[in-house]
């Protein structure tokens, strides 16, 4: 049994392969942003003295630019890192 003959034209392999080269890039970038959000909650948990959820909902809120406003840093340190999630939430965000 042979594939039907559009699954064997070359327009067809040249998109399949240009569709996961794009899949693995997006993939990627997901694994970076996650990657980010749980390292910057276990930051903000550490620098502000919140919980663990705590820390990585306020990373999740800053990176991803929400700010519902429930939760602020305190510290300088925690601003700073707030600042930095965002700013590399924002770039990694435009990225996908």
């Amino acid at each position: 049994m042979s594939l039907p003959r559009v699954f064997r034209s070359e327009e067809f392999i040249a998109f399949s392969s240009e569709l996961f080269r794009i899949a693995s890039s997006i993939r990627a970038v997901l694994l970076a942003l996650t990657l980010l959000l749980v390292l910057g909650g276990y930051l903000l948990h550490v620098v502000e003295s919140l919980g663990f959820w705590d820390g990585l909902y306020l990373a999740f809120v800053t990176a991803l630019t929400i700010r519902y406003g429930d939760m602020t840093p305190e510290s300088v340190m925690g601003k700073i890192a707030c600042i930095m999630l965002g700013i590399i939430g924002m770039i990694a965000m435009g990225l996908v």
